[in-house]
């Protein structure tokens, strides 16, 4: 193959880019005089006349942001995809609470869930951090025992908004 036009210089620099990470420009015009029999001394020139470093440095760039673009996306979507699924399983479960099929019997028990709301909602479990965020507690948390129903204290402090007040 003879490069006398742009075509086949183009071509030479599309396989200089291939092999860019080879361990020397001395390898890499070899393998490139060899591939489209011209003198070594050429493809030299060309390197520096057409830029070929900057123009592969460019390419490269170019190429990466499109592929952290595509990678972005994917994963945003897999993200969305996922919450969808944790969103419903909470929705489960809490149904499952109200329903009384789930027994929420202790302080410890009540945190794993608020914990596990906060993870799978990317809500912080600290308050200041979610920027007006409500973190919705999941109610069906049975009352201690010899505390009647009028009793209006709070069973737990409920945090919004950085604030906390009262929960019942």
């Amino acid at each position: 193959m003879v490069l006398s036009d742009e075509n086949s210089r183009n071509e030479a620099f599309e396989y200089f880019f291939t092999l860019r990470n080879e361990k020397t420009l001395a390898v890499i015009f070899r393998k490139i005089s060899e591939r489209f029999h011209v003198a070594d001394r050429t493809v030299r020139t060309w390197y520096h006349q057409y830029n070929w470093k900057e123009m592969a440095d460019k390419k490269h760039d170019k190429m990466m942001v499109t592929i952290e673009g595509a990678v972005t996306t994917l994963i945003e979507e897999e993200i969305e995809v996922m919450r969808r699924v944790y969103i419903t399983a909470i929705e489960d479960f809490k149904e499952r609470v109200d329903k009384g099929q789930v027994k929420i019997a202790n302080f410890k028990d009540f945190n794993d869930c608020v914990k596990a709301y906060a993870t799978l909602t990317n809500v912080s479990s600290n308050p200041k951090n979610n920027k007006g965020v409500v973190v919705n507690v999941i109610t069906g948390i049975p009352r201690p025992t010899g505390i009647s129903d009028e009793d209006n204290r709070p069973i737990i402090e409920v945090h919004t908004n950085g604030e906390t007040s009262a929960g019942s």
